[in-house]
């Protein structure tokens, strides 16, 4: 582990094992001193950082003393919200069509009024690449969801 010292008043950075105060120490200091020990002459091996909340993602890492404790801090930012692709439905059938699978498709479609009614809204020319419904009637029919929900060119 990476021991960090103290330069300035809560002011950390990675020890690149030179003297402190004049004093050589060797590297394996961390594993044959305690902390307390350690932290005598400004050396830490920081606790690490909270968990990163839902939502949040990580920017940067430093070092700092929290409540008297010297640990891992991140910055955080709010997580972008992720795309979720599409692909056109008209693109699945002829996919469907290709792999002799529309019919299987169809049969299974027509079979479930609320399946038939959201694969064939007018308004809706798309379908998520993800969407569960949709990922289980390729499986339910033995279609390659990969394949078939596959990014359009």
């Amino acid at each position: 582990m990476t021991l960090y010292i103290e330069h300035a008043p809560g002011a950390f950075r990675a020890w690149s094992d030179e003297p402190i105060d004049g004093v050589s120490h060797p590297r394996d200091i961390e594993q044959i001193w305690t902390s307390e020990g350690l932290a005598a002459i400004g050396l830490y091996a920081p606790a690490p950082a909270s968990e990163v909340p839902a939502g949040k993602q990580v920017v940067s890492t430093s070092v700092q003393r929290v409540a008297g404790m010297v640990r891992f801090v991140h910055e955080l930012v709010d997580a972008p919200l992720l795309v979720r692709r599409m692909v056109r439905k008209s693109t699945v059938q002829a996919r469907l069509i290709d792999a002799g699978l529309m019919e299987a498709a169809y049969a299974l479609l027509t079979s479930n009024p609320v399946h038939f009614a959201r694969w064939f809204a007018p308004d809706q020319p798309n379908v998520y690449a993800d969407d569960p419904d949709a990922l289980a009637v390729l499986a339910t029919i033995g279609a390659d969801a990969a394949t078939v929900m596959a990014e359009e060119v």
